[in-house]
């Protein structure tokens, strides 16, 4: 299978030229309410492990991780990197595009580093990071729903 699509790191200047396009990309996500304030807010200082897929000129896909300290309410008692969005358009789903981004932020990763994620119970895509090497940490009840906290 020919790849048609290239990860990038995000850096400051693309994160605020194409801050529209990230943004609507994390909105394609059901339950995902962002705005360009809390965006800028949560990751202009932390693109170390933010990346995109990019395919003729378009986003198509990014992962936006940042390193955190422990969170003790989700059951994290460890400094690590915490992905808080994962995401590929629509009509890209299914072509590997997620599995890459992945593999491409844990080839970045300077130092041995625990790495976690949070979804719904029910996210289809739970079985990608189970695939991926990721075991259920704990499960959370957040915002009234049920979360699983992933651990790499």
């Amino acid at each position: 299978m020919k790849v048609c699509w290239h990860i990038k790191r995000i850096s400051g200047k693309i994160f605020r030229e194409k801050m529209s396009d990230i943004l609507a990309l994390v909105n394609s996500v059901p339950n995902s309410n962002w705005n360009s304030q809390k965006l800028f807010e949560t990751f202009c200082e932390r693109l170390e492990y933010c990346l995109m897929a990019v395919k003729a000129g378009k986003i198509v896909g990014v992962l936006l991780a940042y390193e955190q300290e422990p969170q003790e309410k989700l059951g994290i008692n460890e400094k690590h990197v915490f992905i808080r969005r994962l995401c590929v358009a629509k009509e890209y789903r299914g072509r590997g595009i997620a599995r890459c981004l992945l593999l491409k932020m844990f080839t970045s990763l300077t130092a041995r580093k625990a790495v976690f994620l949070q979804t719904n119970t029910d996210n289809p895509v739970n079985e990608l990071y189970s695939r991926m090497g990721f075991s259920r940490h704990t499960t959370v009840r957040i915002e009234g729903h049920k979360d699983n906290i992933w651990k790499m």
